[in-house]
């Protein structure tokens, strides 16, 4: 995960400066940011998970404004599957992905850029469902043993937590 945080933002700040000094600095300062030392101290891999594909999600973002490939849907779509087992992802990578479209339009091509920024949303959103489809349909069918299994062990885990505390 952490040479994934260094190798998809030092691609991606190469993609922005052109500059192998300025991408290597950009890259490290991302590296050793306090959100990025903070949550390796933490030990919370899912948020490093989405740190690390946070950067790669923005370039093939830019990439598909600009080509407009299927594949880089797919790989749009892959990306925010994984990411989303991250809970604050599902607000952030929305929120890169409109940045990304706002920071890409021009009054020339603001309808193309619009129709491939609804396409990619459908399509994205799509593959998202799809591939949490196995969880989703229990989660829809019988939501009572899935509240009840998880609430049990949520509670198990916090009274052992407790426990080990208190002694």
């Amino acid at each position: 995960t952490i040479i994934g945080i260094y190798a998809f933002s030092y691609r991606l700040f190469m993609k922005l400066t052109k500059s192998g000094f300025a991408s290597m600095v950009g890259a490290l300062t991302y590296l050793f940011s306090p959100l990025v030392f903070n949550y390796i101290n933490m030990g919370c891999n899912f948020v490093l998970v989405f740190l690390a594909l946070a950067p790669l999600f923005i370039q093939i973002s830019m990439d598909y404004f600009e080509k407009g490939k299927p594949w880089h849907v797919v790989a749009l779509g892959l990306i925010t599957s994984i990411s989303f087992f991250q809970s604050q992802a599902i607000v952030w990578l929305p929120l890169l992905f409109i940045c990304v479209f706002l920071s890409q339009i021009t009054r020339e091509n603001l309808l193309k850029s619009l129709g491939k920024f609804l396409l990619a949303s459908i399509a994205i959103g799509l593959i998202v469902i799809l591939i949490h489809l196995p969880w989703l349909l229990l989660i829809i069918i019988n939501p009572s043993s899935v509240t009840n299994s998880t609430s049990t062990l949520d509670l198990k885990r916090f009274s052992e937590v407790l426990s080990v505390s208190n002694q």
